[in-house]
């Protein structure tokens, strides 16, 4: 499952992702990616892994399509997680992310937040908006 977090303003997006991830979940969440993306020019991701399980094969492909479409707007990526398997995301990550992308400690989530966040170039309180 992927959820968009209510605290995602500007363009900073928080996505919590658990359990089995699968198309749909990619699917669900892409459109407000690229609103995202075209009101604010780029996307800062913060991605927290909560007992993930595993992705299936169509959920593998919609994060290739999305990467390979979008990498060069994605600014800015946080990893919050303790797992192992996160330390070869951000190495592979950094394919994909623009700028930079960094892996951060569940008890580091408020520092993955400011760090995000100081990558925003416009300043604005607002949500972003929902379908």
């Amino acid at each position: 499952m992927i959820e968009i977090l209510e605290e995602s303003t500007g363009k900073c997006v928080a996505l919590r992702i658990s359990g089995k991830i699968i198309r749909e979940d990619y699917i669900s969440i892409i459109p407000q990616l690229e609103r995202t993306i075209q009101i604010w020019n780029g996307l800062n991701l913060l991605l927290i892994f909560d007992n993930v399980e595993g992705m299936a094969l169509g959920a593998v492909w919609e994060d290739a399509q999305f990467n390979l479409k979008y990498f060069r707007e994605v600014h800015r990526a946080a990893l919050v997680g303790d797992q192992e398997w996160l330390k070869w995301i951000i190495k592979v990550s950094q394919v994909f992310v623009h700028e930079e992308a960094r892996l951060f400690q569940p008890d580091q989530i408020e520092t993955a937040w400011t760090w995000i966040r100081e990558g925003e170039k416009h300043i604005d309180s607002t949500n972003i908006p929902k379908d």
